[in-house]
């Protein structure tokens, strides 16, 4: 685990633009502040969602029921999605008799409606920042930089050495700079894969 919290990594890109740091994005008292609490969040879950990360991924996990939510769509069942997801569920499955691959369900309002009697889902989730790595903290801080410059330091020219920094040239159609290098530390950092990574749900209902 390391020590960062979101206002030490948008404060580190503020600093290298020049500029000074803020107090928070949540009790906002300025017009800096409300740029950062803008801009920053949806940045990191972009970032988070445009690559599968290792320290994103969730196994999968089964969900509960939720009674207090009025089933939809011609189903019988709410069952209510993690509170940490990002974008959406990779895979919904039926668990009950070995049934996999189910697509007989809707996804809405942080549910997943459907008559599973077991629902399983394998996501992309919002993981704590004192968990993310050096080498994603170090991309999403220059990517956060590249994002700053225009709207607090008034830095067009600087804004765009930081996307490069960031993203790599044009040609590299974004996938360059820090990204890559991001991702090539990801990969090896990788642990040899396998099918469910929490258990197999098939088999826990074999019993």
């Amino acid at each position: 685990m390391n020590s960062e919290t979101d206002i030490t990594i948008i404060n580190q890109a503020l600093v290298s633009l020049g500029s000074a740091p803020i107090n928070s994005i949540t009790n906002i008292k300025n017009d800096r502040e409300r740029i950062c609490a803008t801009l920053y969040p949806p940045l990191k879950d972009q970032l988070l969602t445009i690559h599968p990360w290792s320290f994103s991924q969730d196994g999968w996990r089964q969900l509960a029921v939720d009674a207090g939510q009025p089933a939809k769509f011609g189903y019988t069942k709410a069952f209510k999605l993690p509170t940490d997801m990002l974008a959406g569920a990779h895979a919904v499955f039926d668990n009950s008799s070995g049934k996999v691959a189910n697509l007989n369900y809707e996804h809405a309002d942080n549910f997943i409606y459907c008559d599973f009697a077991e629902c399983w889902v394998k996501y992309c989730k919002r993981p704590a920042v004192t968990i993310l790595p050096a080498y994603f903290i170090g991309f999403l801080r220059t990517a956060a930089a590249a994002l700053f410059a225009k709207p607090i330091a008034d830095n067009t020219e600087l804004g765009q050495e930081k996307h490069i920094e960031a993203y790599g040239q044009p040609a590299e159609q974004g996938r360059g700079g820090l990204f890559k290098l991001a991702r090539e530390a990801d990969a090896r950092t990788k642990p040899i894969a396998t099918l469910f990574r929490n258990g197999d749900p098939l088999s826990q209902t074999r019993r």
